[in-house]
Order: structure tokens, then sequence, then C-alpha cells
């Protein structure tokens, strides 16, 4: 019984739904003003600078101060130059910072 008014109650929020958006005036420009012309390169979000990532990572292993998190970052990022950057704040960090 419970299913039953459960799928019925479904039935008419999705009804609902449909009819809403059927319903619902669009700006007549909207498509317009949404489309590219054809041959149009796709419009993309411009890319971040590489270290950008790895510099938000640093940043979270300071914020967490422990030798865990700098570790971490150490064994993904081998080689990069943030590495060292790494190893010296971790150096600094007292003996008990393994919280």
């Amino acid at each position: 019984m419970a299913r039953a008014v459960s799928r019925g109650v479904a039935g008419i929020a999705s009804t609902a739904l449909v009819a809403i958006a059927v319903l619902t005036p669009v700006h007549p420009e909207a498509h317009a003003m949404s489309r590219q012309p054809e041959g149009a390169p796709q419009a993309a979000a411009p890319a971040r600078p590489g270290d950008v990532a790895i510099r938000e990572e640093l940043d979270a292993a300071r914020a967490a101060g422990t030798r865990a998190a700098y570790e971490f970052f150490i064994a993904r990022h081998p080689g990069h130059a943030l590495e060292a950057v790494a190893r010296a704040e971790m150096e600094r960090l007292p003996p008990d910072s393994r919280r």
C-alpha cells in the first residue's frame, strides 16, 4: 500500500515538473544567444597554470601542519621545485607534529 502511494506521489510530482517545464515561457532570444555559429570552436574555461594545483596542495600540507601531510605532498610531486620547499618546511616542524 505504501509503495502504491509513493509511486502515485512520484508520478504526480513528475507530471507536475514536466508541466512546469513545458509551460514556462522562454525568452525569445535565449536559444539564439546560446547557439554558436557553425564551425566556431567551443568556448572553454581558460586553463590554469600547472603549478596552481600543486601550490594549493602545498598550502593544504601547511594548513595541516603535520609531517604526514608534507610526506604525502613530497610523494605526489617528486622532482618538483616545491618538493624542496616542502622538505625544508617539514624539517622545521616539531618532532611531535604527527597529528
